[in-house]
């Protein structure tokens, strides 16, 4: 079974194909459905001829009871709870105990109710109290009759089938049963029945059995009339005689017991349908037949309204007639002429729809409050424009015309009473139900064409027509009409609730009850109680009921109408529910891996000239349009990729051709694709739907509708596998190349760009854009003009030279005045759409790199008389849309086509589009203005307040699933929406997220898939999640939120978090702005050779700009994206961009690089550059403490590595690449090179990558130069977090000589060598001095003095911090073996502190550390003066180091010697000391030097002695 599905393109709840349907043979066709889904193989060669189009509709026609009807297979009443023919005693939703007899206790309040065609289904229970006297035979009136009906619809099942099933389930009667103190006691009965029951057998012609029969199938044990004696009548009989005593006959016919009451096995008229078993408790995937209905109610509701709606219209004067059915002016001449005033107006609510064949389903929007007839005696309707789709010859000879299917949805809890006026396309067809009437076909078209769908009322009453009191006159005597309504308040009315005032068109309220008090025509289901509730007969004017005279014998009985036609349900099947009498064709869509595509949009057409020729009209050749996934024109509209089309006449052929992909990624079919339909699928139910390709053809000539047939392979035809193809077009992704914190183009640059093992490499080398320029007719042109609504044609943009990027962009300024459409011939058209009040439109063409051409076109205005808006006024709610249209005409009454100005007159209340769509901002009323060639139109429109929506989204992180689908049901809906594909979270990559489109707040229950079809995984409440988030619903356990606004997210082990991931937004309706992800910047990165990479392995650079790249024909997935080469002064971006490229064509990079205002990505590379710090290293590399300063001076050569020129030969290290010299701020000379002007510290900008080394040519002053090669590479640095290139030391010979690399090992390296520190250690000083006499020899010469002594104190230098040294130092002489004086240094003092100098009066240091040294003379040569008060100072550093300067106290040097001719260092000093000759006196009072004198004379005494020992041994 099939029923046409569709989609809003926004939040929209998917179901299986083939929900709602004509409903027959459904088992049959469940069976088939997956084989009906593969594409068939071409069949053998047709003879159907090019006479396709709209079948003839199988919806019944309205009149008296005709033995043979048209055979309705599906279900023409469905009742979701309890029915009642009368009204429930007792609230909607409340239980009630139906224990009453006809004299007390509680039961349905009586009904003038009769009959319902067609099949009848009551899932809870059926009470009946029906007190028309109808259908009598015999002095006895059967009751209520289900299946046929006197005067209907003749749309009723086969004979013999069942009429009425009752399966007792989910009431909310109690019971049904007389008081206890009655005799009759059973219990359990699902029928109940008071004045009347009811029939389903023939009516009794001639005392014979005559007409439709049909059978009952009850649950639950027989029961009986409670008006009657027990064992009389059973509450249910068959035929219209059997009353008592057949009662236990009529019991034994089987209707009672059903223990399956709702398993109906259908026997058709049609042979290859007979004996189809459908469960309607399971009917499909495990729903209940009302379940599948409030499904599609809720698609239905989220359809786009497409026409408008009027509900300002009334009628206040004129009058309108009404007769009886059966009207002949002769014995049955009952009927009134209705007259209308401001006492007795009807409102009127007017539709209008698009008029356009091509919208085969017409949708509209109501609220309660526009249905709503208070202030007047009736709601009556108009439709207006409803287009037609198609036409037939009837059964009558009459050509009848196939109209769109009506949707009309309404919002709230509708309560009105139906007016007696109703009007289809402007003509009043309202009474069109009477034998001799002229609108008795229009009155079937529309009865089949219109579905009120009451999506989301609780309740809905539709009470009865009204006439005030002197406000009609018999149209047989033409006296004015004096009876009067015996509704309670209503004696001032002839009628207030006549049934005669009947609905037309199907009626659901899938979530409520309906009280319905006036005849239906068409589909009844309904959701909870279904009450069929007409109460007031209409009375004599003085009191008692009225029987209506001018009708037949058995028809004067007391009614409810004042044209005694009783409530009755009339059977219409919808017209958007197949028809079994017609053909399906079917196609499905795919890419070239066979994936399916949905979302193609089509035209289906009679030839294939027509299709060549893309005919817009009936007469041209088109068919229908129909666009996958929607459900107002594709049968399979839940099947994305396949598209389904029904209603066809059979043995036709039928061509099919793409007119929009509605997908960028690919390329729209440019054939046309034909479909033989054989029989009916009556006829041949497995061969439906049809899908063999038949034949496939190419456009050689649009213009004149010229094609020619394609043979040769599928892939010429572009089929796969049966299946209609769409080449890939492919995505772009585009991005810039520049430096870190700029986004201007760096040229040069080389990407490999990589998905799974296949690699490309891009290079930026677009051939540049000379020029653009716009011709017509390949002549150039500046300026054209044109008439509003004409079209200008021939254009084309020409690109110089022909191998630069060829693509183009067109625009228009001002925007929405022209329309830019490419023709197939690779022409440009411009249509005028409208005119600016320049009266030009600026056309531009851009290329690739942005430059442009521009034309201007002069638009001149046609002449305006008038403009009409429609409608004339809407109601909307707050964020609802409204479209407005406006009919333009010129003098001659001709319809332009033309787009007027479109305003508001409060644009706080409502915007506007430059369609005329308006859309509520806030609650209150504003004018809508459509202006055009000087005329203007108004129209009014009303917003009014709503709930705020409580859109939740939710996020899952669901490990080692790539792709996520979410499942959802919301407490509100008894539906399931399935297989919704869950996007990547921007905010968290690791997160999946899915927003859930609540309008208010309710629980939802959630689970997940890993397929929208047939899953393999799914994702549960688990141990680990609370049992707050938890609920039971079916066989598995789901997650249970609140659609509060509020952010959920789920992790892996199954935990729930009320709140979002970081990062995210922390409400739906004010997200913030997401964190970047970083993630892969630290990717490795080698470089790869691409030299002699082949066409396959290129991907070409389509933006000719330079350092901007953009890569065309992309499929959707992941790539990843990494620089190759940077430009030239560059260091490579080493991080590695994922890049998804999503089935929209929506790219997303992580981590994502920063974008201009343009929206392109700026990839970043740092210049090169290399940084490194002559350093103080103190003395030697085992100081343990060195300042590490920064010191000036040095020189460098800078070489770079020349690989060999072929493999395994050596490489060079280029010694000619740079001489660097430190530049400083106060020598500039080094500047050139070294870019850092610090003392000391080195930078290079603007080398090529590759592999260097440094060597030091010269140390700055007072440090040792060392042999050390410093060897670096330049190849990488990410900007995010960019680190120094860093060297290695070594010396010249620890490199790979292929390679170029470092390979010494560290140990080479010098213990105080840092990062990118060179260092130097510095010179030790030495100082000498002589010591002589001030007196000079006989030549002149200084003579130099031996013996003495000295303190020397040693200070540091400032910058090394330390303490203070003093040292006693003696003139070291060495001379015959013997030494005297401090020639080595003592224990404890400072390796430098001693003489080094052997040599008598020459005295010296050596090695010594810098700093500041001072020196006193403590002892004087023998017979020499000291002064005790000289201090001489010396000074070692940097610059003074070699033979340092001894100076005075008073700051100068001390002398010079006078050495002998020829005499040099080291023999000699160049700086002396002297001493004046002569012996220290002690001072007065002191000691001076007396135990020196005695020490002497004893010397001499001791001599003496001696001398005179020896002198006296000689003697």
């Amino acid at each position: 079974m099939r029923m046409k599905h569709g989609s809003d393109h926004g939040p929209t709840i998917s179901m299986k194909p083939r929900l709602l349907a004509a409903f027959t043979a459904v088992a049959m066709m469940f069976a088939t459905a997956v084989p009906a889904l593969m594409p068939r193989t071409a069949q053998a060669a047709n003879t159907y001829q090019d006479v396709g189009g709209a079948c003839k509709p199988s919806t019944g026609s309205i009149g008296d009871l005709n033995a043979t009807g048209t055979e309705d297979k599906g279900v023409a009443t469905w009742v979701g709870r309890d029915m009642y023919i009368g009204d429930k005693p007792a609230a909607q939703d409340a239980e009630v105990a139906l224990t009453g007899t006809m004299t007390s206790g509680l039961k349905p309040a009586g009904s003038y109710a009769v009959e319902a065609e067609g099949l009848t289904l009551v899932k809870g229970k059926l009470a009946i109290n029906q007190v028309k006297n109808s259908w009598e035979y015999g002095g006895n009136s059967p009751g209520f009759r289900f299946g046929a009906v006197g005067f209907g619809g003749n749309y009723r099942p086969a004979d013999g089938n069942t009429a009425l099933a009752v399966a007792g389930q989910g009431s909310l009667i109690t019971n049904m049963r007389p008081n206890p103190s009655n005799s009759y006691t059973y219990a359990g009965e699902t029928v109940g029945a008071w004045t009347h029951g009811g029939w389903v057998g023939s009516a009794i012609v001639d005392n014979e059995p005559s007409g439709p029969y049909f059978t009952a199938s009850l649950a639950g044990p027989s029961s009986w009339w409670i008006s009657k004696p027990t064992n009389w009548n059973t509450s249910i009989m068959r035929n219209q005689n059997e009353f008592s005593p057949n009662g236990n006959v009529v019991n034994g016919y089987g209707y009672w017991g059903k223990t399956a009451p709702f398993k109906l096995t259908y026997k058709s008229k049609t042979t290859p349908l007979d004996g189809v078993t459908t469960n309607y408790l399971n009917y499909k995937d495990g729903k209940d037949y009302g379940q599948v209905i409030a499904g599609q109610s809720d698609q239905f509701s989220k359809l786009k309204a497409n026409g408008t709606t009027d509900s300002t219209g009334s009628i206040t004067s004129g009058t309108i007639d009404r007769h009886r059915y059966n009207y002949d002016g002769n014995q049955t001449k009952l009927g009134v002429k209705i007259q209308y005033s401001n006492d007795n107006k009807e409102k009127v609510v007017k539709f209008t729809g698009t008029g356009k064949p091509e919208d085969t389903m017409q949708v509209f929007s109501v609220t309660d409050a526009d249905l709503s007839s208070d202030g007047f005696s009736g709601t009556g309707f108009e439709f207006e424009n409803i287009p037609v789709i198609g036409t037939y010859t009837d059964q009558n000879g009459h050509d009848r015309n196939i109209y769109a299917s009506v949707v009309v949805n309404v919002n709230g809890d509708a309560d009105f009473h139906n007016a007696w006026s109703f009007k289809w396309n402007g003509v009043e067809i309202g009474e069109g139900y009477y034998n001799n009437s002229a609108h008795r076909d229009a009155y079937d078209d529309a009865a089949s064409s219109i579905m009120w769908n009451f999506y989301n009322a609780n309740k809905v009453t539709i009470r009865g027509g009204m006439i005030k009191a002197n406000h009609a006159t018999w149209l047989s005597e033409g006296t004015t009409v004096t009876e009067k309504s015996s509704e309670p308040g209503m004696s001032n009315y002839i009628t207030s609730d006549d049934p005669a005032a009947a609905m037309i068109g199907s009626i659901m309220v899938p979530r409520g009850s309906f009280d319905d008090h006036v005849t239906t025509n068409g589909r009844v289901w309904v959701g909870k109680d279904f009450m069929m509730n007409s109460p007031y007969p209409i009375q004599l004017k003085d009191g008692g009921d009225w029987t209506p005279s001018n009708v037949t014998d058995n028809e004067q009985t007391p009614t409810a109408s004042i044209i005694a036609m009783d409530m009755e349900r009339h059977n219409f099947g919808w017209s958007a529910s197949v028809n079994t009498a017609c053909s399906v064709i079917a196609w499905n869509k795919v890419d070239q891996s066979d994936k399916p595509l949905g979302s193609t949009s089509w035209g289906i057409y009679k030839t294939p000239s027509a299709a060549a020729k893309h005919a817009t009209t009936f007469d041209a050749g088109l068919i229908r349009y129909v666009t996958d996934d929607d459900m107002s024109t594709d049968q399979a509209s839940d099947t994305p990729g396949r598209i389904e089309i029904n209603n066809l006449t059979p043995e036709a052929n039928y061509y099919i051709r793409e007119l929009d992909t509605h997908n960028a990624q690919y390329e729209l079919n440019p054939y046309i694709y034909k479909i033989a339909a054989g029989k009916s699928e009556n006829d041949n139910p497995t061969g439906n739907p049809y899908t063999a390709i038949a034949a496939v053809y190419k456009v050689t000539n649009a213009t004149n509708g010229e094609v020619v047939e394609i043979t040769g392979s599928d892939e010429a035809k572009q089929l796969l596998n049966g299946k209609i193809v769409n080449k890939s077009n492919g995505f772009d992704i585009e991005w810039g190349k520049t430096e870190r914190g700029k986004t201007e183009g760096l040229e040069g640059s080389e990407w490999i760009l990589s998905q799974g093992d296949n690699q490309w490499v891009i290079r930026d080398d677009g051939t540049p854009i000379e020029s653009i320029t716009i011709q017509q007719n390949n002549n150039p042109v500046t300026a054209l003009e044109g008439t509003q609504g004409t079209t200008i044609t021939g254009l084309k943009a020409v690109v110089s030279p022909a191998e630069a990027n060829q693509k183009v962009t067109w625009s228009a300024a001002p925007e929405g005045y022209v329309d830019v459409v490419q023709m197939e011939n690779g022409t440009t058209s411009v249509v005028l759409r409208g005119k600016p009040d320049t009266g030009q439109v600026v056309l531009t063409a851009t290329a690739a790199d942005g430059k442009t051409n521009s034309v201007t076109i002069t638009i001149t205005s046609p002449q305006v008389k008038s403009i009409e808006i429609n409608p004339k006024s809407a109601t909307i709610q707050v964020g609802q849309t409204q479209q407005f249209t406006a009919v333009v005409k010129d003098t001659n009454e001709q319809e332009l086509d033309v787009t007027p100005t479109w305003s508001v007159e409060k644009s706080a209340v409502a915007g506007i589009s430059a369609d005329g769509t308006v859309i509520g901002k806030t609650a209150g009323t504003t004018k809508v203005y459509a202006e055009f060639g000087g005329q203007r139109a108004e129209a009014t429109i009303e917003v009014k307040s709503n709930a705020p929506a409580k859109a939740t989204t939710v996020y899952v992180n669901w490990e080692g699933q790539s792709t996520v689908y979410i499942n959802y049901k919301l407490s509100s809906s008894e539906q399931w929406v399935e297989g919704k594909l869950m996007d990547s979270a921007s905010c968290d990559p690791q997160f999946k997220q899915f927003t859930i489109p609540a309008q208010s707040e309710e629980k939802v229950l959630i689970y997940f898939s890993n397929s929208s079809d047939k899953p393999t995984a799914w994702k549960n409440a688990v141990a680990h999640t609370p049992d707050a988030y938890k609920e039971k619903e079916g066989n598995a356990l789901q997650f249970k939120l609140t659609t509060d606004g509020t952010p959920w997210r789920i992790w892996n082990d199954g935990w729930v978090e009320h709140q979002a991931p970081d990062g995210c937004p922390a409400r739906n309706a004010a997200p913030r702005k997401a964190k970047v992800a970083r993630a892969g910047t630290n990717s490795e990165w080698s470089h790869i050779d691409t030299t002699g990479w082949g066409d396959d392995k290129k991907l070409a650079d389509q933006n000719p700009a330079t350092g901007k790249f953009k890569v065309s024909g992309l499929k959707p997935g992941k790539y990843t994206l990494q620089e190759n080469v940077a430009p030239e002064g560059y260091f490579v971006n080493p991080t590695e961009y994922e890049i998804t490229i999503a089935e929209d064509g929506t790219v997303t990079w992580n981590p994502e690089p920063t974008k201009d205002t343009n929206g392109l990505h700026w990839i970043e590379d740092i210049p090169t550059e290399f940084s490194w710090t002559k350093v103080d290293a103190g003395y030697s590399p085992d100081n343990t403490d060195p300042k590490r300063n920064p010191i000036a001076g040095s020189k460098w050569k800078l070489e770079k590595f020349k690989a060999p020129a072929t493999a395994g030969a050596n490489g060079t290290y280029e010694t000619d690449i740079a001489e660097i010299k430190d530049c400083t701020s106060d020598d500039q000379s080094g500047c050139a090179t070294d870019k850092d002007s610090e003392a000391g510290k080195f930078k290079l900008t603007g080398l090529a990558l590759g592999k260097y080394r440094l060597v030091e040519t010269e140390a700055p002053t007072g440090y040792t130069k060392l042999d050390t090669y410093y060897y670096f590479e330049l190849s990488t640095m990410d900007p995010v977090n960019p680190l120094p290139v860093k060297w290695t030391a070594g010396d010249k010979d620890s490199w790979d000589k292929q390679t170029g690399s470092y390979n010494g090992t560290t140990a080479k390296s010098e213990k105080a060598v840092e990062v990118n520190a060179a260092p130097n250690y510095r010179s030790l000083g030495d100082v000498y001095w002589g010591k002589v006499s001030s007196e000079l020899n006989s030549e002149n010469h200084h003579v130099y003095l031996g013996g003495s002594a000295w303190e020397v104190t040693y200070t540091p230098a400032t910058s090394d911090g330390g303490q203070s040294v003093t040292v006693q130092i003696a003139d070291c002489v060495k001379s015959g073996g013997k030494e005297t004086g401090t020639c080595t240094a003592a224990k404890d003092n400072p390796a430098w502190a001693y003489d080094a100098y052997p040599a008598e009066g020459r005295i010296g240091f050596r090695n010594l550390p810098w700093g500041t040294y001072t020196m006193k003379e403590t002892k004087a040569p023998d017979g020499y003066y000291a002064d005790p008060t000289a201090v001489y100072t010396f000074t070692v550093n940097a610059g003074s180091y070699e033979n340092v300067p001894i100076y005075k106290s008073d700051g100068t040097e001390i002398d010079k010697p006078h050495n002998p001719e020829g005499a040099q260092l080291p023999e000699y000093p160049n700086q002396v000391i002297s001493n004046e000759p002569g012996v220290v006196l002690p001072a007065t009072g002191g000691e001076g030097n007396t135990l020196i004198v005695l020490f002497g004379f004893a010397l001499i005494a001791i001599s003496m002695v001696g001398c005179g020992v020896a002198m006296r041994k000689r003697i």
